[in-house]
């Protein structure tokens, strides 16, 4: 490799928004504030949501 791919491929890659495409703050990880609304996982280990119920 010559020396001009190499800091090609150190260069930092500026992060952005999965779904907008804005770049995200430092605290953000893959989608910005705006579509994390539409992106929210709710976690529910017990099942109660999903109606298991074992009775």
């Amino acid at each position: 490799m010559g020396q001009d791919e190499d800091d090609a491929m150190s260069e930092p890659v500026e992060r952005l928004c999965a779904d907008c495409g804005i770049p995200l703050s430092p605290d953000e990880t893959f989608v910005c504030s705006d579509c994390c609304a539409f992106y929210t996982i709710f976690r529910d280990p017990n099942g109660y949501m999903a109606g298991d119920d074992d009775e």
